[in-house]
């Protein structure tokens, strides 16, 4: 459990400055849903560490090597596998790159990022809610490219046997329905 709470520790600080994109909360609000769900499901520790942090090495100031002393090697090396090479300006490439290094990296990086992008879609459910279409200009990209990388993402979530029964899995794909109808 310190472990746990080191992660939230370091995630808030890493975090501090940052809001969600489309309501202003507190980005921290994210990583924190993310974790939670990971745990709700019975992932390991490890899991729901990553998941806390599945975003620092990306879009924060932190390193490598800090995590790697905070939070080991296993932990590193799933946050890795679930950041974005911000480096590819090309969204759909940068998005394609991510989705085909989720599917090699396996059930544990999959069960992470399902957890994030439920996570992403029940908020976009909520401010799409909200805003109505007004929503997508928000993004770096549209509601139709937004929708093709939820739903690949969905599919290749709803296709590994070690997701199955996963709550988060499963109401991925109603979310979709919603958000992008």
């Amino acid at each position: 459990m310190n472990r746990i709470l080191d992660a939230i520790h370091f995630a808030g600080l890493a975090h501090r400055h940052r809001s969600r994109k489309v309501d202003g909360t507190p980005y921290i609000s994210h990583p924190l849903a993310v974790g939670m769900l990971l745990q709700g499901a019975g992932a390991t520790e490890d899991l729901v560490i990553a998941g806390i942090l599945h975003d620092v090495l990306e879009d924060t100031r932190a390193s490598r090597e800090e995590l790697k002393k905070l939070f080991g090697e296993p932990v590193l090396r799933l946050v890795e596998a679930l950041s974005e090479k911000k480096t590819i300006a090309n969204w759909k490439r940068r998005k394609q790159l991510y989705i085909d290094g989720i599917a090699e990296h396996g059930p544990e990086t999959m069960m992470v990022s399902a957890a994030d992008k439920y996570h992403n879609l029940h908020s976009m459910r909520i401010d799409h809610d909200r805003m109505g279409d007004r929503l997508w200009s928000r993004f770096n990209a549209g509601k139709e490219d937004q929708r093709w990388f939820y739903a690949t993402l969905c599919g290749l979530f709803e296709g590994e046997p070690a997701l199955s029964g996963l709550g988060f899995v499963a109401g991925m794909r109603q979310l979709i329905e919603l958000v992008f109808s």
